[in-house]
């Protein structure tokens, strides 16, 4: 199966696909996608062990987790009309990484543009991963007026990006991926595809500082925001609704955002989004209209895809499990 990523500006039959291969020689496991010409060199001593998990989530959308047992030296180049987005699988920052003579840091993210050529350096036993997606929807998500230009180049994203993909990759492993679970209905994947190219779009914007400096605005213009958010909210909770895509429909910052909320609500905006798209799903599962329709396929609906943290949030809020509202319904 070729690892690289045709880009399409067509959505194709989502069918999700993981294979895990093994190496025992570092030539093989640099040439190991098919389309990327890449350079690796082994720069410790010892028999060399290494494994590439890929997780295709749709011709889109690709994610990738590679582990060495040797300290190693990486060089290639972003293929065409690809972004690509790095980050560290390791929590504890046990070992070292760095892209073109800056360290990757355990909650950072390196943002690479299509065509920029990457020369980066790890320390043994490391385990890192990066998603390759479509450039070009990516670039549609963003505002017309801070659309990055086409021209290579490396950036990166320091604190959270990283640590946000990181837990998105250990819940798809969970649920889109576990071994001899159930294929994912189609909604559930699309669900999923919608929510990584939304974060890539985010933290792309905010690698080329496109977020600016935070002012607190005043009581009028934060009850406005509050309104105008709480409108969008309700009329896209079907859509997939992120946080990155609901601060640049309200033109504000993610921490104004989140002070508005927390001020109004004592709750975060994603909370909040949380709990209406529970609560609709709630009346969806109620209603005889929806009885022979899985709960999953119900919950994708509101771009729901982690189920089995659905099931848990649900509970939280109602006390009860979804099968359990659908078995009190009438």
């Amino acid at each position: 199966m070729a690892m690289s990523l045709v880009a399409s500006n067509s959505r194709a039959t989502i069918v999700p696909e993981r294979r895990t291969l093994r190496y025992d020689d570092v030539e093989a496991q640099a040439t190991s996608q098919p389309g990327h010409e890449q350079l690796y060199s082994q720069l410790t001593s010892g028999r060399f062990e290494g494994t590439l998990d890929s997780y295709v989530i749709s011709p889109r959308v690709a994610l990738f987790v590679e582990a060495t047992n040797r300290s190693i030296r990486k060089q290639f180049s972003v293929l065409p009309e690809h972004l690509r987005i790095g980050f560290l699988v390791d929590e504890a920052g046990q070992f070292k990484c760095y892209g073109n003579g800056a360290q990757l840091g355990g909650g950072d993210a390196s943002v690479n543009l299509p065509m920029t050529p990457l020369d980066m350096h790890f320390g043994e036993n490391y385990r890192g991963s990066w998603i390759t997606l479509d450039y070009e929807h990516v670039r549609r998500m963003m505002l017309e007026d801070k659309q990055p230009s086409r021209r290579p180049g490396r950036l990166q994203v320091a604190d959270w990006a990283g640590g946000l993909f990181r837990d998105t990759l250990a819940t798809a492993q969970q649920e889109l991926f576990k071994p001899g679970a159930p294929r994912p209905h189609a909604s559930t994947v699309a669900a999923f595809e919608k929510f990584l190219f939304s974060i890539a779009a985010w933290t792309l914007s905010t690698a080329l500082g496109y977020n600016g400096q935070v002012r607190r605005p005043n009581v009028a213009h934060r009850a406005q925001l509050l309104r105008k958010a709480c409108e969008i909210i309700d009329g896209k909770l079907t859509d997939g609704l992120t946080m990155s895509e609901l601060c640049w429909m309200i033109g504000t910052s993610r921490r104004t955002l989140e002070n508005i909320f927390m001020e109004a609500f004592n709750v975060s905006p994603y909370q909040y989004v949380r709990t209406m798209r529970l609560n609709a799903i709630r009346k969806a599962l109620l209603s005889a209209e929806n009885s022979s329709i899985s709960i999953g396929e119900i919950a994708s609906r509101w771009g729901i895809w982690h189920l089995s943290r659905f099931a848990a949030d649900y509970r939280s809020i109602f006390g009860e499990l979804p099968s359990e509202t659908r078995q009190s319904r009438p």
